[in-house]
């Protein structure tokens, strides 16, 4: 008499183990907050011009009152945050890209207010830096004069720039070769 195969299921379940199987994260919160940055910039653009109605107009004018002209420059810093955070992996806006748009912002007010600053008894004022341009270039208008004082707050707002748009300084110079003769 022949012998009978004993043979396994092919589909044997799975062992069980001690830890459950992760479920993906939804990228749905994420997203809807790079959603709202651009939104945000859209109003904010809106509001620059003076349409849209209160909402926009009130928020430009709160930015406005912090950068003065910078305002402006913040609906592309929004507008380029709220790409960084589709496009990433993480659907996180990095920190370094956060931080230098930050600083270019900061920068370009400080800059704006250097610049344009008169100086009466002592004190500048009537700059177009807003309130963190005021309080950044007085901090640094204490220390040394004004010309030099807008040449660092432009050379390190074009750094922020740089680092925040991963571009590197090595661009810059690489242009000065266009104009040389062969």
């Amino acid at each position: 008499m022949a012998k009978k195969k004993n043979t396994k299921a092919k589909h044997a379940k799975p062992a069980k183990k001690g830890k459950q199987e992760e479920v993906p994260e939804s990228n749905f919160w994420p997203l809807a907050g790079a959603i709202i940055m651009v939104l945000l910039a859209l109003f904010l653009l809106l509001g620059g011009f003076g349409a849209g109605g209160p909402l926009p107009e009130g928020l430009f004018n709160g930015v406005y009152w912090a950068l003065g002209w910078a305002a402006y420059l913040s609906v592309p810093a929004l507008i380029f945050l709220g790409i960084q955070k589709f496009t990433s992996e993480e659907k996180e806006i990095p920190l370094e890209k956060l931080a230098a748009s930050l600083a270019f912002l900061a920068f370009t007010a400080a800059w704006l207010f250097t610049a344009f600053a008169s100086q009466e008894n002592g004190q500048f004022s009537n700059g177009n830096g807003g309130s963190v341009g005021e309080t950044l270039g007085n901090v640094t208008l204490g220390a040394i004069n004004q010309i030099p004082a807008t040449i660092m707050f432009m050379v390190l707002g074009l750094l922020a720039f740089f680092l925040a748009s991963g571009i590197s300084p090595n661009v810059l110079l690489a242009l000065g070769h266009i104009f040389k003769r062969e």
